[in-house]
């Protein structure tokens, strides 16, 4: 019984181990595509009927934004209207790498 056990315990430690770097894989991803991309506050309102019809003009305007609304405040009594440019749009943009270095200037050649 006790080596049937510790086979157990052995496959539950890798199953943990192998959610845990999933977890972090998945964390780098969202934080990747999170900071590139974040929502900026437009207006704040009182009541959610006004800061939706806000959000319906800004929409109707331009289609390659998005535009959503939060609660916020104090227990929650307030909205605010958010927008950001939608990533399906936006154009990547390419990052210049570091220059490579010439390779075989200085080998010496084996006659």
């Amino acid at each position: 019984m006790v080596s049937k056990r510790k086979k157990t315990e052995s496959i539950t430690q890798q199953e943990v181990k192998m959610a845990i770097k999933r977890k972090k894989t998945d964390q780098t991803d969202q934080t990747d595509q999170n900071t590139s991309k974040s929502w900026k506050n437009i207006a704040y309102f009182n009541e959610y009927q006004d800061a939706d019809k806000k959000r319906v003009k800004l929409l109707s305007e331009n289609d390659k934004i998005q535009v959503k609304v939060k609660r916020c405040g104090p227990a929650g009594l307030k909205y605010v209207v958010k927008l950001r440019k939608n990533p399906l749009f936006e154009e990547k943009v390419d990052k210049k790498g570091k220059k490579q270095r010439k390779k075989g200037k200085n080998k010496k050649v084996r006659a």
